[in-house]
């Protein structure tokens, strides 16, 4: 079972890698931070697709595709529970929230609410996530008229 401390680091990678996606910071060294070199991923694409990223190279890959039509995101994380764990090993399961600001159409936003699921792993860099998919998922479209902090400035 991972330590209280473990599992406080376990949180944090996962927050790393929504910090990551709100950031679009898909450098190696990064996404080396945070992925194990062959975990496996889903990517949601859209209401109804998602696409699935084998190791590191197509991981990053994807994520730079995907979070090129996106014009800024703000993501959230909670309720983590801990489903099955050894001293070295994790599966743990939490809700995380996205909003997500588009580039394809002029002021189109929506809310991606959901379940994920992923498993850790303690390699001789710390935790890594080796790999994760979304459980459960839902999507509202806005409709609003949006602005950055930067616009507002």
């Amino acid at each position: 079972m991972p330590s209280v401390n473990d599992k406080q680091e376990i949180m944090e990678l996962l927050s790393k890698y929504l910090f990551c996606l709100d950031e679009k910071k898909f450098d190696s060294v990064s996404m080396s931070e945070i992925f194990t070199e062959n975990a496996e991923i889903t990517i949601p694409l859209s209401i109804d697709s998602q696409q699935e990223c084998r190791g590191l190279k197509e991981i990053r890959a994807a994520l730079t595709a995907r979070f090129k039509q996106v014009k800024s995101s703000h993501h959230v994380s909670s309720d983590f529970l801990f489903l099955a764990s050894s001293d070295n090993a994790a599966e743990i399961r939490c809700k995380v929230s996205g909003f997500y600001n588009s580039l394809s159409q002029e002021n189109e936003a929506y809310l991606s609410v959901g379940v994920i699921n992923f498993s850790v792993v303690l390699t001789m860099d710390g935790w890594r996530i080796h790999s994760m998919a979304r459980k459960t998922r839902t999507t509202y479209n806005m409709n609003i008229i949006t602005k950055t902090q930067e616009e507002l400035i």
